[in-house]
Parts: structure tokens; C-alpha cells; sequence
């Protein structure tokens, strides 16, 4: 098996291996012949095309897979089989990725015979270095399943249509501005090529989109990059630079600390309230705090953001077998017990269970935290609380009565904050009956005062 490139353009751009192969063999089996350059093929080859199938299976993945196989089966004859692609074979060639993967499997052979891709001519027509200044770190990206930073120089390949372009517009613009300038390669290498400039959203209106188009799509700046997590790396980077913000480059994680907790409430607040506006911001603001720790930690040399990610990823990972390996569950309960299980034997002999529960919780919390654990254990925390020697110690009634509330399955936390929420409410409808009245609360005589509060406090019980 001959697995062929025929370069990007005419027969003018084939390698001269690849003509010397063409020029010796009785038959070409071509994935498609719609490419220029199988006008210049020699003339006493025998030219046969897959193009039937891209008309009769219904994807490109049955497409590929019916190829693969026939050039499989064409391979096992005498005299074997020469299968020719466009560009370079191993430049977003599907098919030759899957022959090779089946002839190394079987233990069987493969020749490749290099092409140009369309990278080079592409390259050359926008007149771009990849190694230069502005366009160092450039990104090759498949056009059908993007996956681009927008921090570096993209060149996106298999652009060979409207539908292709519209979908791959849609997907940039949650990360580019609509007016951002990209470059649209028709034909690069061909006498008939030409370059467009555009903005962003007008990439699907040319026209002139076929399986010779390319786009080159330049770097955001880092003022620009703001829908990538990568680019808000670098903007907290730029914060804590030298040449950056005074309270910023301040900042240690001492200082930081009351700031992840105001905005962590914050964010549970707009839960409560159901406020998606909110909670979009306040979700960004506790993103600030986490990358604002560990960008100090980068600089201190203990860790960094990548560091954090991977090692939640990799726990992740490694507590959800039933998603990433062979394990079968049949309920969520079960992926709990799992959970705990891969828990025990992640810790070292002799380690507490309660090793990994945070001391800086609020007192609510922890208490729930403490009855979630210790009730794995069948371990009884409510026993003997309700004592009256123990009665008059308030933080032993609050433990005794938060326990309760965790062992009935509610969150103590979320009882009290609902309760804070009511009392609020509550003080609040007492203001606006003051108003009423043509005075604040304070104003009110000491009567009237505890009568109205009675009566809105009966009100919110109900």
C-alpha cells in the first residue's frame, strides 16, 4: 500500500517522488478527483475516485470508513494499491490516519509518499514567517472541530464551504470581536489565488469558498482576549507585573483571604435570589480571587494555575472510574460510596478522616461537615447534647441543634441564612410601616414599635 500527497494546487506542485510513483503505476486510486492537479496526471494512468460515496453514505465518518476499507482490500492484491490524497497524507487526512493505524495493528506495511500541504503555499500568499514576531506560535486548526487559542496566530484548514464558514463564525465570535480582521486563502499555490481580507463576520458571505480555502485568523491582543481562560491568565499576570497595578502587585494571600469569602457569599447569593446576571459576575469575581492566589503562588515557586488544574483533573479522574474507566454503577448513592472508598485508600495509614475538612469553615458548615463524616461512621454526635448541664452552654445547644438539622437532611447553613433572609424581610415591612406612618422605626414610641414588629414577625412565620 502507497499512500500518495498530490500537494495543494497543479501538477506543477507535486514532489518529484510522487511524480515518479504516478508516473510508474498502471492505476491511481484518488480519495476525491476534485483537485487540480489530477488534470495534469499522466496519461496512460488509470484514474479511479471515491467520489460515489460522498453522494450515497449519509456522514463523512461512513464516508472515510467505506474508504479506508476498500483501499484496505485493494491492498491485499498482488499488486497492491496506490492511494492518493490531496495536500500533504498526513495533514487532516482522516483516511490515511485510519490505513496506518490498521497496517501497524496487522503488522503490515505502508509507504508514504510526501506531498506539499496547503500550509506552505498558504503560508507564502499571506506572506507569514510562523516562526516571526507577529505570527510566532502559530495554530493549525481543523475547520469542522475547532479548538483554538485566541492568544495565538491560527490557520484553519478545510474551509470548503458556506455551512463550514458559518458554523466556524459562530464558534469564533464567543471568542473574537465580530470586526476582528482574518485573512481568506482561495487557492493558495494556484495561478488563480487570492487573498480577502475581511472582518469576522462576513466570513460566510463569499462566495468563492471550495476544498482549496483557507483562513488565517491573527492573535488577539491581551487587552482584547477576554473570553479565554488563557487570556484571563495573562491578564492577572499583567495585574501582578511590575509595570502593573500599585493594590495588585500588593496583594499576598494573607491580604487576599477576606475577599474569597465575601465573594463566595456573593455568588450563594445570587443562587438564592435565582439571578443569573449575578451569579455570572459574582462567579467571576471568585474566579479573580482563585487565579489572584495562584499567581502568587507561581511567582513564590510553589504552584501554579496549570498545577491546580491538572490536579483537580486528575482527582476527578481517579474518583469517577465509572466515567473514565471500567467501573459499572447503578445509582447515585453507589457513586458516593465509590467516592468514599477511592477517598480511604488515597489517604496514608494513620490519617484522620477528618484530615481534609477545613478549620476555617463557618462554624455552621463545619458542624454539617463533621455530621457527614462521622455519620459514615455510625458514629452518634447527637447523644447526650440535650443534657441540662449542657443546656446552658449556647455553642453546645447551637452544635446540638445545627446536628439535627444535618442528620434531617437540611443545611444548617442555608436554614440560618433563610432565616436571616425572613428576619430581614421581616425588619424590612416594619420600616415600610413606619413610613406609612410618617416616621422611622426609631421614631416610633416603644409601644407602637413592638406591637408593629409582633405583628410583621407573625406575618413572615406564616
Amino acid at each position: 500500500m502507497t499512500i500518495l500527497g498530490l500537494g495543494p494546487g497543479p501538477a506543477a506542485l507535486l514532489t518529484q517522488q510522487a511524480a515518479a510513483v504516478l508516473q510508474n503505476a498502471p492505476e491511481v486510486y484518488l480519495r476525491t478527483s476534485i483537485h487540480p492537479t489530477v488534470a495534469g496526471l499522466p496519461e496512460h494512468l488509470q484514474v479511479r475516485s471515491f467520489d460515489r460515496l460522498y453522494q450515497q453514505l449519509p456522514t463523512f465518518e461512513a464516508v472515510y470508513t467505506a474508504i479506508v476499507d476498500e483501499v484496505w482490500r485493494l491492498a491485499q492484491r498482488p499488486e497492491g494499491v496506490v492511494y492518493a490524497v490531496p495536500g500533504h497524507p498526513l495533514v487532516a487526512e482522516a483516511t490515511v490516519q485510519a490505513l496506518l493505524a490498521r497496517a501497524k495493528a496487522e503488522g503490515r506495511e505502508a509507504t508514504v509518499v510526501p506531498g506539499l500541504s496547503f500550509i506552505e503555499p498558504a503560508l507564502t500568499a499571506l506572506g507569514i514567517d510562523p516562526f516571526g514576531a507577529e505570527s510566532s506560535g502559530l495554530q493549525l486548526v481543523d475547520a469542522l472541530s475547532p479548538s483554538i487559542d485566541p492568544g495565538r496566530p491560527a490557520l484553519v484548514g478545510q474551509l470548503y464551504s458556506r455551512d463550514v464558514a458559518s458554523q466556524l463564525k459562530l464558534e469564533l465570535l464567543e471568542l473574537y470581536p465580530a470586526e476582528h480582521p482574518v485573512s481568506v486563502v482561495i487557492a493558495a499555490g494556484c495561478p488563480d489565488q487570492r487573498v480577502l481580507a475581511l472582518p469576522l463576520y462576513q466570513l460566510d458571505r463569499e462566495p468563492a469558498l471550495d476544498h482549496l480555502t483557507c483562513l488565517y485568523v491573527p492573535a488577539l491582543t491581551l487587552a482584547e482576549n477576554m473570553a479565554s481562560f488563557g487570556g484571563l491568565l495573562d491578564i492577572v499576570a499583567k495585574l501582578r507585573a511590575p509595570d502593573g497595578c500599585p493594590w495588585d502587585r500588593e496583594q499576598t494571600h494573607q491580604s487576599l483571604k477576606p475577599y474569597l469569602i465575601e465573594e463566595a457569599y456573593e455568588a450563594l447569593e445570587a443562587l438564592e435570589q435565582d439571578d443569573p446576571d449575578s451569579l455570572q459576575e459574582e462567579l467571576g469575581d471568585l474566579l479573580l480571587n482563585i487565579l489572584l492566589h495562584c499567581q502568587i503562588a507561581s511567582e513564590n515557586g510553589d504552584f501554579s494555575a496549570r498545577d491546580a488544574i491538572r490536579g483537580i483533573a486528575e482527582k476527578l479522574i481517579r474518583r469517577h472510574p465509572h466515567v473514565f474507566g471500567e467501573v459499572q454503577v447503578a445509582s447515585a448513592a453507589e457513586v458516593v460510596q465509590n467516592w468514599e472508598a477511592i477517598k480511604s485508600k488515597e489517604r496514608a495509614e494513620r490519617t484522620s478522616v477528618l484530615k481534609s475538612l477545613p478549620k476555617s469553615l463557618p462554624a455552621l458548615a463545619y458542624t454539617r461537615s463533621l455530621q457527614e463524616r462521622l455519620s459514615q461512621l455510625d458514629l452518634p454526635m447527637e447523644e447526650g447534647l440535650a443534657a441540662s448541664a449542657l443546656a446552658t452552654d449556647l455553642g453546645r445547644r447551637l452544635f446540638s441543634l445545627a446536628v439535627q438539622a444535618a442528620g434531617a437532611g437540611d443545611n444548617p447553613e442555608e436554614v440560618l441564612r433563610h432565616a436571616n433572609t425572613s428576619f430581614r424581610q421581616a425588619f424590612e415591612r416594619l420600616e415600610a410601616l413606619a413610613w406609612e406612618r410618617g416616621a422611622t422605626v426609631q421614631d416610633l414610641p416603644l409601644a407602637e414599635r413592638a406591637a408593629l414588629w409582633q405583628q410583621v414577625w407573625r406575618e413572615s412565620a406564616g
